[in-house]
């Protein structure tokens, strides 16, 4: 497994239709590997007011055209070996801190329906509720957890338009079971994959 990182150039109109469109963005990563689909997770990442994008991949991207279309020529992307820390950085017991960017939504009459940041007399499970359960079937007990930026993106989905709902969480948690979380940090963790939701990161506690 591979982890990169590409920063975007955010002035130019490719790059601004990309955020707003997941569809344009998950085209043009899947673009980066030869061979069959394979589906990466990714994520875009906002620090100080600069925007990159994370990806987790099976083998090495190519993102000459990629950064070409997006990004900063004078900042070369970055591709490190994600096994090494997934074998030895991931430990039973061991408290960190994470960042995930979700799709917190349930299942109701065939629909998905985004949750609330907070629990309502209308919805008594919330998005915190939601990422709780999610760790804890993924092989992580959630210690702390705050939640912000719910963003709508619009995605096409073959003849129709729909708008799906993204969340950042950010807090502590203590691992379970490795090789259930190894497993969520490969594959994620709920829906809307393809477009920039379920990757999970963590770092060790300062």
């Amino acid at each position: 497994m591979y982890i990169s990182q590409v920063f975007l150039n955010t002035k130019k109109h490719d790059t601004a239709r990309a955020l707003y469109n997941r569809n344009i963005m998950h085209g043009a990563l899947e673009g980066c590997f030869e061979g069959e689909r394979q589906h990466p997770l990714w994520r875009i990442d906002k620090h100080a007011g600069s925007y990159s994008v994370l990806v987790v991949s099976k083998t090495i991207p190519d993102f000459t055209c990629f950064v070409e279309q997006f990004g900063i020529p004078d900042i070369q992307p970055q591709t490190k070996a994600y096994d090494a820390f997934l074998e030895k950085g991931v430990r039973q017991g061991e408290v960190m801190r994470f960042h995930i960017t979700a799709n917190p939504t349930i299942k109701r009459n065939g629909k998905r329906i985004p949750l609330n940041m907070k629990r309502t007399e209308q919805q008594h499970y919330c998005a915190s509720d939601w990422i709780k359960d999610r760790l804890l079937n993924h092989g992580a007990e959630l210690l702390t957890v705050d939640i912000s930026a719910f963003e709508s993106h619009k995605i096409s989905s073959g003849q129709r338009k729909i708008t799906m709902v993204s969340a950042d969480f950010d807090g502590y948690l203590r691992i379970s079971d490795s090789d259930k979380f190894v497993n969520a940090l490969k594959n994620g963790i709920g829906h809307g994959k393809a477009y920039g939701c379920g990757m999970i990161s963590v770092m060790k506690r300062s």
